[in-house]
C-alpha cells in the first residue's frame, strides 16, 4: 500500500523527459528531463496525469494548466506502440496522436486506449491528423527518417508518398479555403527547400512546388490566421533566420511600379508571388509571398511559434541560448521586443552545463507564459512581468520576463544512485556526463527537486558512492578509469538547508583542514572543479541570484529552485582527490559510509572499494582505497576471474561481498589495521551473471545477504556458514538487475528491480527462509532496465529510490 503523493511546489518530473506527479497513490517524485517535443494542449481539461508517464500532463502553477511532453527517448509500456515514442501532436478535440520509432502513428482517445492510424517505413519524425476544411475527409500525414517513407493517408485509403528522394524532418499542415496545405522540409544534405503539397476538397493529394530562400536545414514551422482569406507561416532554419510566408487566397497586388522596382534579398521583386496554388473552379488560387525575414539569432533557429491570440507576435528559439519574442511594427517589419535566456559566455561546452541552447519553445495558454526546452533536456518556464497584477486588458507584450523555475533531470540512462548516511539528499550519476543531487523541498509538502550538480564531466559517470568523513563527500567513476573525490562547498549545504530543510550541524566541517570552500568553479582551461571565494570567481556573464540571508552579511539566499545554467555552474562540488590504477572502465564503487546508519558510533577510517571491467583474473582485483590519503592500500585478488559488477560492505564494515560476471560469490575480510583476505568463495552462485547484491541490516543478524542474477533468481545467503549457503531461492521470472535491503526499523524489506523496469518490494521472514510480497506491479514504474534501488536511511516510513535506463529517477513511499 503506497502513501498518497504530495504535489510538487514547482514541478515534478517524468519518465524520460520532464516533470510530473501522479494521483494514483504510488509515486512521490519522478525526476528526468525532456527532449525536443513539447506541445501545449490549451483545450485539454485541467488536472494531473493519471498514469501514462511518457505522455504526461505537467502542472505548471496553481491553475494546473497542463503540458503534454512527447518523449524522444522513452520505451513505452502501454498502447499499440512497440518501440519508443518520438513525436506527439495535439488534436482540436482534446485527443492526441503519437509517432514512434516502430513507424506507427497512433490516436489516443484517452491515456489508456489507442487506435492505429498509419504505419510507415522508418522512424516517425512528425505527424498530423485532421480533416479537409469543407468536406471533412480524414487525413493523416506521417513523416519518416526513411527515404520515401513519408506518407499521406486520405480516408484510410492507400498511402501516398510525399517524396521518394528525401528524408522529411519537419511538417506543418495549414487549412485554408478548400485545401489542406502541407509544408515539409527535408533533412537531406544541401536540400533547403520547403516542399508544398495539398489535399483538395475531394481528398486528392498532389504536389504543388517548392519555396526557396533558406540556406540551411529548415527546423520548424508555425502558422497564424490573419483573416478569412490569408494566413502566415513561419519557418526557422539552421541559417540563423526565420522566414515569414504569406498564403493569400487572392493574388497580391504589387507595391512596386515599373519605375520604382524593389528587389528583396533573394533577388525577387518585393511582393512577388513565390508560388501559386490552384483551387478548383470557381475558387481563386492561393498565392504565396515572402512577407519578412527575421534576423537576430546568432546560431541555428530551432523552433518558431506564433502567439495563441496575437497574430503579429512570434516566439523563436535558438542554439545561441536565447529565445526572442518578435512583434510586427506599423510599417510591417518585425523587431525583437524581448530576449529570454542567457546569451553570454562561450557557446558550446559540456551538455551538463546546458550551454548548447534551446531546441524548442512554446507559449503557455493565452500567452501568459513561455516554456523553453534546453538541449540538455531542461524545461524553463518564464512568466511576463507587468506593472500591475493582474495585467490590464489588452496589455502589450512586456520586455521583461521572469524565469519562474526550471524543470531539470537526466537525459541519458541513470546508472547509479546513493543516499548519504544522513539521508537528507539523493545522489545520482548518468551517461549524460553528470552527477546530480536531489532533495525534498520544504515549500512543496515533501516534494523533491534537483538542487545541485556536483559533477559535470567529460566522460560517462556510471558509479558513485557517498563518503562520510568528512561529511558530504562522494566518489564517482566511469569510462575515464579514474575515481574522483568531491567535497560539498558551503554554498551547496546552505542551499540544501534553505530549500530542503536540512539542519546544518556543528560538526559539518569536521575533518576539513581550514574549513569548507565557499564555492567550486571550473577555471579557464581547467578540467577539475576548484574551490575559491565567491568574490574571486570571475563569471561575469552569469547574474548572481543569491541575496543576503536575514541577519547576516553572506550571499546565501536560495528562495527559488536553481535554473539549468545555475545548476551547471554554481552548484558544483570541489574536487579534492583523484585516484587511478584500473586498466578498465570503472564498473562499481562501494564505501563503508552507510555503516554509520546501523551504528551511529561507527568511526572507522573511510574506505572505498572499486572494481573495473576485466577479462582475466589478473585485472579483476578489487582495489581498496584510503580516501583520506587517496592511496590504494590493498588489492583483493584471487577471488574473481572476470569483471566484478557489485560490491557491498556489511554493517560492521569488516566484511565485503562481491560478485559479477564469473558468477562467483566472494566474501572478504577487512580487519581494521589488518591485512585483507579472502574468507570464502562460492562457485556458480547463479547460472548467469550476478548483477547485484546487498547485506541485510537487521541488528540481531548481520550475516545474511541477497544476490540477484540474470537467471531471474534471487538467493538469500547465510554467510555464518562455511561456505555460505543459500537458504532461500526466489524466482522473479526475469533478469534481476538491482536489489537493496531496508534500514532499521524495516530491515526485512527487500526491493527488487528487473530488466523490464518492474520494481517490487518483498518482506523477508525472520528465519530468512520465507517471504511475502509487500508491493508489486507499481504504476508509473520504469520503462527500461532498473539499474539501482536504494532505501532512504533515517526514515520512520520507508522510502525507496530507483533509477534506470529510461533516464528516470523515482522516489517511492511505502506504507
Amino acid at each position: 500500500e503506497m502513501e498518497a503523493p504530495q504535489r510538487l511546489a514547482t514541478a515534478a518530473c517524468s519518465s524520460s523527459p520532464c516533470s510530473f506527479i501522479t494521483n494514483n497513490n504510488s509515486v512521490v517524485y519522478i525526476g528526468c528531463s525532456s527532449l525536443y517535443n513539447v506541445h501545449l494542449p490549451n483545450h485539454l481539461a485541467n488536472g494531473l496525469c493519471d498514469g501514462l508517464d511518457e505522455l504526461s500532463k505537467i502542472s505548471i502553477d496553481e491553475r494546473k494548466d497542463p503540458i503534454i511532453v512527447g518523449h524522444s527517448n522513452v520505451s513505452i509500456g502501454s498502447g499499440l506502440h512497440t518501440d519508443e515514442i518520438n513525436c506527439v501532436h495535439l488534436l482540436e478535440d482534446g485527443t492526441f496522436i503519437t509517432g514512434g520509432c516502430d513507424g506507427m502513428v497512433c490516436h489516443w482517445k484517452d491515456y489508456t486506449s489507442t487506435t492505429k492510424l498509419a504505419e510507415i517505413d522508418g522512424i516517425v519524425t512528425s505527424c498530423w491528423h485532421g480533416t479537409t476544411p469543407t468536406t471533412n475527409i480524414p487525413v493523416t500525414v506521417a513523416c519518416s527518417t526513411s527515404i520515401g517513407g513519408s506518407k499521406v493517408i486520405v480516408n484510410k485509403a492507400e498511402a501516398q508518398t510525399i517524396s521518394k528522394k528525401e528524408i522529411i524532418e519537419c511538417l506543418h499542415v495549414l487549412p485554408l479555403s478548400s485545401l489542406l496545405i502541407i509544408t515539409t522540409a527535408s533533412a537531406t544534405p544541401r536540400d533547403h527547400q520547403i516542399a508544398v503539397s495539398v489535399v483538395d476538397e475531394k481528398g486528392f493529394f498532389s504536389k504543388v512546388g517548392v519555396l526557396e530562400g533558406h540556406m540551411d536545414w529548415v527546423r520548424s514551422f508555425s502558422s497564424t490566421t490573419l483573416s478569412q482569406f490569408s494566413s502566415l507561416v513561419a519557418s526557422s532554419s539552421a541559417d540563423h533566420r526565420v522566414r515569414l510566408w504569406k498564403f493569400s487566397i487572392s493574388p497580391p497586388t504589387s507595391a512596386s511600379t515599373p519605375g520604382n522596382l524593389v528587389i528583396d534579398s533573394d533577388g525577387h521583386l518585393e511582393g512577388e508571388a513565390r508560388l501559386v496554388i490552384p483551387q478548383s473552379s470557381p475558387l481563386p488560387p492561393i498565392s504565396v509571398t515572402l512577407s519578412s525575414v527575421l534576423i537576430g539569432h546568432e546560431e541555428t533557429c530551432t523552433s518558431c511559434s506564433f502567439h495563441p491570440t496575437l497574430s503579429d507576435v512570434l516566439l523563436t528559439s535558438s542554439m545561441d541560448r536565447t529565445l526572442l519574442i518578435w512583434r510586427q511594427k506599423e510599417d510591417g517589419t518585425y523587431n525583437p521586443v524581448a530576449k529570454l535566456g542567457s546569451s553570454g559566455g562561450v557557446i558550446g561546452g559540456s551538455v551538463g552545463n546546458s550551454l548548447l541552447g534551446y531546441t524548442h519553445a512554446e507559449w503557455l495558454e493565452g500567452g501568459r507564459g513561455i516554456v523553453g526546452v534546453g538541449y540538455g533536456g531542461s524545461m524553463s518556464i518564464w512568466t511576463p512581468s507587468y506593472p500591475t497584477d493582474p495585467p490590464p486588458p489588452g496589455a502589450e507584450i512586456p520586455s521583461i520576463w521572469i524565469l519562474t523555475y526550471t524543470i531539470t533531470g537526466h537525459f541519458q540512462p541513470v546508472k547509479d544512485l546513493a543516499f548519504p548516511p544522513c539521508g537528507s539528499y539523493l545522489l545520482t550519476c548518468s551517461e549524460d556526463l553528470t552527477t546530480r543531487l536531489w532533495s525534498p523541498t520544504t515549500g512543496g509538502n515533501g516534494s523533491w527537486a534537483e538542487l545541485g550538480r556536483p559533477q559535470v564531466h567529460g566522460y560517462e559517470v556510471v558509479a558513485l558512492a557517498p563518503l562520510d568523513f568528512p561529511k558530504h563527500r562522494l566518489a564517482s567513476g566511469g569510462d575515464e578509469k579514474v575515481i574522483r573525490i568531491f567535497d560539498a562547498p558551503s554554498s551547496s549545504l546552505r542551499r540544501i538547508a534553505k530549500l530542503g530543510g536540512y539542519e546544518v550541524k556543528d560538526d559539518e566541517d569536521e575533518g576539513i583542514e581550514g574549513g569548507r570552500e565557499e564555492r567550486a568553479y571550473v577555471p579557464a582551461l581547467g578540467l577539475s572543479n576548484r574551490g575559491g571565494d565567491v568574490d574571486r570567481l570571475k563569471e561575469d556573464d552569469i547574474e548572481d541570484s543569491e541575496d543576503e540571508e536575514e541577519g547576516g552579511g553572506e550571499s546565501v539566499k536560495f528562495m527559488t529552485l536553481p535554473g539549468e545554467r545555475e545548476l551547471g555552474v554554481k552548484t558544483m562540488w570541489l574536487e579534492v582527490g583523484k585516484m587511478g590504477g584500473h586498466d578498465g572502465e570503472i564498473l562499481t564503487l562501494a564505501s563503508n559510509a552507510l555503516c554509520k546508519t546501523a551504528d551511529p558510533t561507527f568511526n572507522k577510517k573511510p574506505i572505498l572499494l572499486s572494481a573495473s571491467k576485466s577479462r582475466d583474473e589478473k585485472t579483476s582485483g578489487i582495489r581498496v582505497w584510503d580516501v583520506a590519503t587517496n592511496v590504494c592500500t590493498a588489492i583483493l585478488d584471487g577471488g574473481h576471474k572476470s569483471s566484478v559488477c557489485c560490491l557491498a560492505f556489511n554493517d560492521s564494515g569488516t566484511m565485503v561481498a562481491s560478485s559479477g560476471k564469473d558468477r562467483r560469490l566472494c566474501l572478504w575480510s577487512l580487519p581494521e589495521g589488518g591485512t585483507p583476505s579472502l574468507m570464502a568463495r562460492v562457485e556458480g552462485a547463479h547460472k548467469r551473471i550476478v548483477w547485484c547484491l546487498d547485506w541485510c541490516r537487521r541488528k540481531s543478524n548481520g550475516t545474511h545477504l541477497a544476490t540477484g542474477s540474470r537467471d531471474g533468481k534471487v538467493k538469500i545467503w547465510d554467510c555464518s556458514m562455511s561456505p555460505p549457503q543459500a537458504v532461500q531461492l526466489i524466482d522473479v521470472g526475469e533478469p534481476v538487475t538491482a536489489l537493496a535491503f531496508g534500514f532499521e526499523p524495516y530491515p526485512n524489506l527487500l526491493a527488487l528491480g528487473t530488466e523490464s523496469g518492474k520494481i517490487s518490494v518483498l518482506e523477508i521472514g525472520e528465519d530468512f527462509k520465507s517471504h511475502k510480497v509487500k508491493m508489486e506491479k507499481m504504476p508509473c514504474g520504469h520503462r527500461k532496465t532498473v539499474n539501482k534501488v536504494a532505501f532512504r536511511p533515517g526514515q520512520e516510513k520507508p522510502q525507496l529510490a530507483s533509477c534506470g535506463d529510461d533516464h528516470g529517477v523515482r522516489i517511492w513511499s511505502i506504507e
